[in-house]
């Protein structure tokens, strides 16, 4: 969000990390490789593909930015 208050509707309900998560055909989410924690050697640290997978409830408008 940019220079803005967060609403205070605005509610976090779950964050997963995945491998991979892909659409099926009625619509619902399939997450490939859940990871449980990450552990490792040094930072910072290659991964091919990571998914964040963040469930949010509320009204208003946002603003994500992601990298790529």
């Amino acid at each position: 969000m940019t220079n803005q208050e967060a609403p205070a509707n605005l509610r976090l309900h779950y964050t997963i990390m995945c491998e991979d998560v892909r659409v099926e055909i009625q619509s619902q989410l399939s997450l490939m490789g859940i990871f449980y924690a990450m552990q490792v050697p040094q930072l910072p640290v290659t991964l091919l593909k990571l998914v964040i997978l963040n469930h949010w409830s509320g009204e208003g408008q946002y603003f994500l930015k992601c990298a790529s």
